[in-house]
């Protein structure tokens, strides 16, 4: 799908419609772009094999509720949403899971169960910095006897380190 951008004439289009065609319509949707809405759906559930979405930097707002409804991580770089790739596979996406029986959440990888990679600690996701030796992992922030350190969330096969002043 084209034009899933944010602007005038993307998906869903902000052109003000023509007075008459106002008539024609029903103002009592339950949702903005409800007809838009409609034929994004349409399009996503009616494909043979695979939907390909093609957003720029600017996303549209269906796009956007796309990722979120669909507990994909965002993150945003200079006004622009990106998903937090999966550091093993590099094609998947981190999404928020739960462990019921600890009642608490991890970071999962979208391609499960291919791509098994977990992490659990949330919170890498405010401050995510990769391992710097190449493993599939991100740095967080332990403290040790000598003091705060970050440590790659792959240890212990990963033994990278980094101390903190």
């Amino acid at each position: 799908m084209l034009k899933l951008s944010n602007n005038l004439l993307g998906l869903p289009n902000k052109m003000t419609d023509e007075p008459l065609l106002s008539l024609l319509l029903s103002d009592n949707e339950a949702y903005r772009f409800a007809e838009e809405r409609r034929l994004f759906y349409v399009a996503l559930t009616r494909t043979k094999n695979e939907v390909v979405l093609l957003a720029p930097s600017e996303a549209s707002l269906f796009v956007e509720e796309l990722l979120k409804d669909n507990n994909y991580i965002l993150t945003t770089a200079d006004g622009a949403v990106n998903a937090t790739a999966c550091p093993y596979c590099k094609t998947g996406k981190l999404v928020i899971r739960a462990n019921t029986a600890k009642g608490s959440q991890f970071l999962g990888c979208s391609h499960y169960p291919s791509c098994n990679q977990t992490f659990k600690n949330v919170e890498i996701l405010s401050d995510s910095m990769l391992c710097p030796g190449g493993e599939s992992g991100f740095m967080i922030k332990r403290n040790g006897r000598f003091g705060d350190f970050l440590e790659c969330t792959s240890y212990p096969e990963c033994k990278n380190t980094i101390k903190l002043q």
